[in-house]
């Protein structure tokens, strides 16, 4: 009996702490021990990550202070330009205001997903799309198809791959193709140690409800300069 109250009780110990975990709020040491090649400076209540660009992508980031939810989910309309907190911003030209407002949080969520792929956030980072998802792989022996279950499960298998690599991003495109919206993420995974690079285009595909329904993620593995 002795035994079976003290297993009880050193499950729910465990659990508290998993629950702290995920709730605790991050700080600056935090930021740099996991984004360790970033400028991080703290400024009105946020975290401002920097890097250089590499080729027109941008690895910046923000995050909120104090607070369990560090994702920001904001952005604002320039000159028909939708501009993220981290400076990433694509035309909506093409788009009708309600467009607009509807994929902005979208592309907002993808920013943190992939920016953050490879460190601790990325589980923090929410996403998810029931689209059908497609992995192509190209390499010196040509490329390879797979149909994956989910759009997660693409993510989740560049996570465990990306770790301690600098991601960079570019939104290349945000456009109409026969009445429905199309996007295009241009993403590079720089490996730290010998800037050995992953390349992977992400080509997203909404339905008219502006779903995403289909994604294609075409991945170049182990680029050396």
């Amino acid at each position: 009996m002795k035994r079976l109250c003290f297993c009880v009780i050193l499950i729910f110990f465990i659990l508290q702490l998993n629950a702290q975990s995920k709730n605790q709020n991050i700080n600056y040491n935090y930021l740099k021990s996991i984004f360790p090649s970033h400028l991080v400076l703290s400024l009105e209540n946020k975290y401002y990550l920097f890097m250089p660009h590499q080729s027109d992508m941008s690895a910046d980031l923000v995050f909120q202070q104090n607070s369990t939810k560090p994702f920001l989910n904001t952005w604002e309309m320039r000159n028909d330009y939708l501009v993220y907190p981290s400076k990433d911003s694509v035309s909506t030209a093409y788009l009708t205001n309600k467009e607009a407002a509807e994929m902005a949080p979208i592309i907002n969520a993808l920013l943190y997903k992939i920016k953050c792929i490879g460190t601790p956030l990325f589980a923090k980072a929410e996403f998810n799309a029931n689209a059908e998802t497609w992995l192509i792989k190209r390499n010196e022996g040509g490329r390879t198809k797979e149909e994956l279950p989910s759009l997660n499960v693409a993510f989740n298998m560049l996570n465990n791959k990306w770790k301690n690599r600098n991601i960079y991003l570019r939104i290349a495109d945000l456009k109409k193709a026969n009445g429905h919206l199309e996007f295009h993420f241009n993403v590079m995974a720089l490996q730290r140690h010998d800037n050995t690079k992953d390349f992977l285009d992400i080509r997203f595909h909404a339905d008219i409800d502006n779903k995403i329904d289909l994604v294609m993620l075409f991945l170049y593995e182990d680029i050396k300069e």
